[in-house]
């Protein structure tokens, strides 16, 4: 608990090398600590180690299979790497375990988007907007897809929420 919590606040310090070993420490005490291992995957895709990064979120979803979060932060790090399918899959067992999860929402969509599914993508910005209506990132992706469907006043008016909600 308090290791993951320590790691995460030196990571949102952008304090890395600290965050990294507090990370490490809390492994050395539980390997199977899938917080901890997500912190490291989250540390190496700070420092754009994708590699690295899937590696500990792989770990991290092996170690706690019921973990949506785990499940999420591989399925985004799939994605990123244009690894679709196992991307989808993975997004699919983060949502298995929390229907609502709005970043596994996204990833679909992101993972749509990837495959010029535009319509597909909507749908799932969607979904994740109505799973976090206070997150104008969201909108603003929802906005995105409703313009590439020339569906031109309701991207206007997503945007505008979106703004609304983060000026």
């Amino acid at each position: 608990g308090t290791l993951i919590e320590l790691g995460a606040e030196l990571r949102g310090a952008n304090r890395l090398e600290e965050a990294e070993a507090t990370y490490r420490r809390a492994l050395a005490a539980d390997p199977d600590n899938a917080g901890a291992q997500i912190g490291l995957g989250l540390v190496a895709r700070a420092r754009g180690d994708h590699a690295a990064a899937l590696a500990a979120f792989a770990s991290a979803a092996r170690a706690a299979p019921r973990h949506a979060g785990a499940q999420m932060q591989l399925g985004t790090e799939l994605r990123v790497l244009g690894r679709l399918d196992e991307a989808e899959a993975a997004f699919r067992r983060a949502l298995a375990l929390e229907p609502a999860n709005p970043p596994a929402l996204a990833g679909l969509g992101h993972c749509a988007r990837a495959r010029g599914n535009a319509g597909g993508a909507a749908e799932w910005f969607r979904r994740a907007v109505a799973a976090a209506p206070a997150n104008p990132r969201l909108r603003f992706e929802l906005g995105t897809e409703l313009r590439l469907l020339g569906r031109l006043e309701e991207a206007e008016a997503t945007y505008r929420r979106a703004l609304a909600a983060d000026p």
